[in-house]
């Protein structure tokens, strides 16, 4: 599914992206296309230049002209590598006659899905599809678990597995669940129906990190503010490995962002400008192309770290996608994408 957002400024594209984002989109931007039109051209990525790019692709190739540019380009679909729950059952006819008796009964069997492939947290080399439970399309009324199993019995249907021991014990329960790993937890369900899970605190853990992952916007705080290491021990080694990847890449694009400003201030210094004559000569042009070039030229001017000002200025606008887009080029464009269900 693709899903286009427009609006004015300020209009909050930016967070409706966000949510779809957490919910595993992966954000693309059409105006990154513009840009690297216009960069080829000589002129700065800003607004200035990149609705005349736009109007000048329409008029000479159409409406739509740069939506089918960014499709060839980036929305190439990934070859689906897994055998879902479909095929499964297609391959393990019994599931389909175990669900045919069930609803005969009038009732309704629920299963969850594990695959490799949709991993989140715990990992699952095998796909399974895993009775959880059989409902009463009347009452809504959950049959007992010993009676869930006979039926998955008959099958051959894999079925729940249940807590080894008494549970009359809650506290007991509760730590063992919270010290729990390679699990998510239990759930635990009363005679009623009424159901809660817990969740243990390894499992726990990683899932808040993968969700802090959905969002470059958080990546790059957690580089800026050099509280990455004490995140990677609750990463996965999957993630670990491709937020290592994104790092190096992150932290050479600073490097060749601070090179490429201190190269400016160096110029400034050569041609015998002080701040006043860079504010009256030079500043009025630099800064329609460039809007944080005089604010480092003084900083740096004022006896600043050019590293410092670069990751500084980066700190100051994480908070937004929005934002963390208009200064990407100070880490070299490099771009962070997150996909939380089934991505290898």
């Amino acid at each position: 599914m693709i899903i286009g957002i427009t609006g004015t400024i300020g209009a909050g594209k930016g967070t409706v992206v966000d949510y779809l984002v957490s919910k595993g989109f992966v954000r693309y931007s059409s105006s990154q296309t513009l840009g690297e039109l216009v960069e080829k051209e000589g002129s700065p990525k800003t607004r200035n230049f990149l609705g005349p790019m736009a109007t000048k692709l329409q008029q000479q190739y159409g409406g739509g002209v740069v939506e089918k540019n960014f499709r060839e380009k980036y929305l190439v679909e990934k070859p689906i590598d897994r055998m879902g729950a479909e095929e499964f059952v297609a391959r393990n006819v019994r599931y389909a006659d175990f669900a045919c008796e069930v609803l005969s009964e009038g009732k309704t069997p629920i299963f969850e899905w594990c695959s490799r492939q949709q991993r989140i947290v715990v990992d699952y080399p095998v796909d399974r599809l895993v009775l959880i439970a059989i409902r009463d399309n009347v009452t809504g009324e959950y049959v007992g678990y010993d009676e869930m199993v006979n039926w998955a019995h008959k099958f051959t249907v894999e079925a729940v597995g249940a807590y080894e021991g008494s549970a009359a014990n809650m506290r007991h329960l509760m730590d063992e669940t919270k010290d729990a790993e390679g699990i998510e937890g239990y759930i635990i369900r009363f005679a009623d129906g009424h159901m809660l899970k817990v969740k243990g605190e390894w499992y726990l853990r990683i899932h808040k990190t993968k969700d802090n992952l959905t969002f470059e916007k958080n990546v790059v705080d957690l580089l800026v503010n050099e509280k990455m290491d004490d995140a990677k021990p609750f990463m996965m080694q999957e993630d670990r490995e491709r937020v290592e990847r994104f790092e190096t890449e992150f932290w050479s694009g600073v490097a060749d962002a601070v090179n490429r400003y201190e190269k400016y201030f160096q110029m400034v210094l050569a041609a015998g400008l002080d701040r006043k004559r860079f504010a009256l000569e030079w500043m009025p042009t630099v800064k329609a192309n460039d809007p944080f070039a005089p604010t480092f030229v003084f900083a740096r001017f004022n006896g600043k770290d050019p590293r410092e000002l670069i990751v500084e200025e980066i700190k100051k606008n994480t908070g937004t996608q929005t934002k963390i887009d208009s200064v990407r080029e100070l880490w070299g464009g490099a771009r962070w994408n997150y996909r939380f269900n089934g991505d290898n």
